[in-house]
């Protein structure tokens, strides 16, 4: 990688607020396996970075008392996402 493609993937992390606030909701979808790391759902969010599709996904976690949710950015992807399942 060259020092300005370097640079400009950390202009681009600095960007991540601003690009999470842009972006469109997609939809959200429970566990497909069992996690230990209290993570109870993901939130996708569709946003465009230099012309292209991109997909920010939240967890959302239970703190160890499981009083409290908190929701952060766990992934960056530029993959097409397969149509979300909807629970019946």
């Amino acid at each position: 990688m060259t020092e300005s493609q370097d640079k400009s993937k950390r202009e681009d992390l600095l960007r991540l607020p601003e690009l999470l606030v842009s972006s469109t909701y997609v939809g959200s979808s429970g566990l497909s396996k069992s996690r230990k790391d209290r993570i109870t759902d993901f939130h996708y969010f569709r946003a465009r970075l230099h012309g292209n599709h991109m997909f920010l996904n939240v967890a959302e976690a239970r703190t160890p008392s499981g009083k409290v949710k908190r929701r952060y950015l766990y992934s960056l992807t530029d993959k097409k996402m397969k149509p979300l399942e909807r629970p019946s």
